[in-house]
């Protein structure tokens, strides 16, 4: 959820979402309006006789007739067509009956055309309502107007009841307008959906609009309030966070509980240069500059094998599978990279592979400047093994035209990057299956969102992994990385590249400086000179995992799982022997969860 406040009455514009169920109360109103299906038609009567020939309607008849009378949802235009399918005629026979009410004054006989002839079938009123569905009242009312030789017109009032209302209305408006409210992170630039406290439900705003209201609006009912809330603003109810920023809260917290003025302000001030420091990195990424590329990159969180709903699976090992996405900022047209813990770890290598082979997969036409954006974790994206990976693929493999790359981080604890909203969209169809056996089943519903790369799997869009810490031998390491938030390589026309760090977003002191990263020994040596060579993609998993996975696999799929074609990568996995030197990817120090306390705008 963005911490950015607004209200509802300034960001109530866009499309909305779907409105809510409809009441029991509306769904009985709504069933007993409606048209009957012309399957569920049933006759009436049964007349054959000479003047009233009602069985010879049939269906298709009575489709016909009502296709003609409801293409239009206007009444008057309705009943000038029931004009047609009338007679009235004056009544022939009047007699007085004692204590009975005054006779019609003229009689009605009713038609219905058939479907191929357009022959008037002359029926019995019942017969003649139940076709149009429609009350016999209205029919009445029609008739007399035909009888007395005129065309329908609008008689009725209108409404008189919502003019009534209007200054209640209007009031309900105010309240709502005014109620302070937060975007999310998810919105789109058509769709302003903002979000109330969690705390709050439709209930409580009404009550509380009750007590905030003058004397004479408190009669308002709960339905008028709801229908407004529901139907003319796009807001919502909040859920619980789960991902806050640890400084933000330990500073909310120290501004309610501190009761010095001075100290108070002091709190809401750092308050506000942390939270501007924030949106300087979303500021940043939603820039745009010509002839550059903007695209960002995330691992998701780790999604297991086999995925199952058993209660056992909660505390059983599992085989990790990762899925690493770069992505436009825009979210369109994502590339998943996927692999399994048996393959490879999910470090800086891996990492840094799988980006390497994304920027050799790019078509970069007229594009001088790339612009990268990633969470600030150690072990993964912010470490000198990244930026040797950069460098080396703009020094050799970066098209002529790409003189520029600037990987930007976030201030810790704000990292919402565009390729949480495809995780979002990802995971929102991993929900609907409870069950995933394979590493294909993952694929396919990772290829209904965007492009999939896996691993070593033979395919003409795999990867391989690269022994990138290698590069080490040639490159030194980029002193305060941690502190940096933007990092810039530029290469020159002699084609040697040169970095510098900013801790800024967007200011600069003026002491930084571009320095090349090449130890003297490695400067003016070929590509062929980098060791860069392919690394195994297959390790192996340790014993203890192995044998939570297979009594897992046991009380999933019974005791002769091992026999069963399609679980055949389990069992080659439990009887292959773990490489001894695997490497902890969690060994990196991370700094994504520590607390910044200098401001970086």
């Amino acid at each position: 959820m963005d911490d950015t406040n607004t209200t509802v009455g300034a960001s109530n514009v866009g499309s909305r979402k779907r409105q809510r169920n409809r009441t029991k109360r509306e769904e009985i109103k709504l069933k007993r309006n409606r048209t009957t299906t012309v399957k569920s038609f049933k006759n009436p009567c049964s007349h054959k006789g000479p003047t009233y020939c009602c069985s010879e309607i049939n269906l298709g008849d009575v489709q016909e007739i009502r296709n003609s009378f409801n293409a239009t949802n206007d009444k008057i235009q309705q009943d000038i067509k029931l004009c047609h399918f009338l007679s009235a005629t004056a009544a022939e026979r009047k007699r007085s009956i004692k204590n009975q009410p005054r006779k019609r004054e003229f009689a009605v006989a009713y038609f219905i055309p058939k479907r191929l002839s357009k022959k008037k079938i002359q029926v019995c009123q019942a017969m003649f309502l139940r076709v149009l569905n429609i009350c016999k009242d209205r029919v009445r009312r029609v008739a007399k107007v035909c009888f007395e030789g005129k065309i329908p017109k609008e008689l009725r009032g209108g409404d008189r009841i919502s003019k009534k209302h209007t200054h209640t209305k209007q009031n309900i408006r105010q309240f709502l307008d005014g109620l302070p409210a937060k975007e999310s992170h998810y919105n789109r630039r058509k769709s302003k959906r903002v979000y109330l406290d969690c705390s709050l439900t439709m209930r409580k705003l009404f009550n509380l609009y009750i007590e905030q209201c003058a004397p004479e609006l408190k009669t308002t009912k709960f339905d008028m309030f709801r229908n407004i809330f529901i139907n003319e603003y796009n807001i919502g109810f909040s859920s619980p966070a789960s991902d806050c920023c640890a400084q933000c809260m330990r500073l909310k917290y120290l501004k309610n509980k501190e009761r010095d003025e001075d100290a108070n302000k002091k709190i809401a001030l750092e308050l506000t240069m942390h939270k501007k420091s924030a949106n300087a990195f979303y500021e940043s990424m939603r820039s745009l500059s010509e002839n550059s590329y903007t695209f960002c990159f995330d691992l998701q969180q780790v999604q297991p094998l086999p995925r199952t709903p058993i209660n056992d699976s909660f505390y059983s090992h599992q085989v990790s599978l990762y899925n690493f996405c770069c992505v436009d900022i825009k979210a369109k047209s994502p590339t998943f990279y996927i692999w399994t813990e048996d393959q490879a770890g999910r470090g800086a290598e891996e990492i840094g592979s799988a980006l390497f082979h994304h920027l050799n997969s790019l078509t970069l036409t007229d594009i001088y400047t790339l612009r990268l954006f990633c969470d600030g974790c150690g072990g993964q994206n912010r470490n000198s093994y990244i930026i040797h990976t950069l460098y080396y693929w703009l020094k050799f493999k970066a098209p002529t035209a790409v003189t520029e790359i600037i990987i930007t981080y976030p201030v810790r604890g704000h990292s919402f990057l565009p390729a949480d909203r495809v995780f979002g969209r990802v995971e929102k169809d991993l929900r609907k299956h409870p069950v995933l056996i394979l590493k294909s089943d993952y694929e396919t519903i990772y290829k209904s969102h965007g492009v999939v790369r896996s691993l070593d799997s033979g395919e003409e869009n795999s990867w391989k992994i690269y022994n990138i810490k290698a590069l080490e031998e040639k490159l030194k390491k980029m002193n305060g990385i941690s502190d940096m938030k933007v990092i810039s390589l530029k290469k020159a026309t002699t084609g040697n590249v040169s970095v510098c760090g900013f801790q800024h977003f967007r200011f600069r002191t003026g002491t930084e400086k571009y320095t090349t990263l090449s130890k003297p020994q490695s400067r003016g040596i070929l590509q062929s000179d980098w060791k860069v060579r392919v690394l195994e993609s297959q390790r192996g998993i340790p014993e203890k995992k192995k044998k939570s996975l297979g009594n897992l696999l046991t009380k999933q799929f019974g005791n002769d799982w091992k026999n069963d074609k399609n679980l055949a990568w389990y069992n080659d996995l439990l009887h292959r022997q773990p490489i001894n030197n695997m490497e902890d990817e969690t060994a990196e120090p991370c700094d994504c969860l520590s607390e910044e306390n200098a401001v970086h705008i």
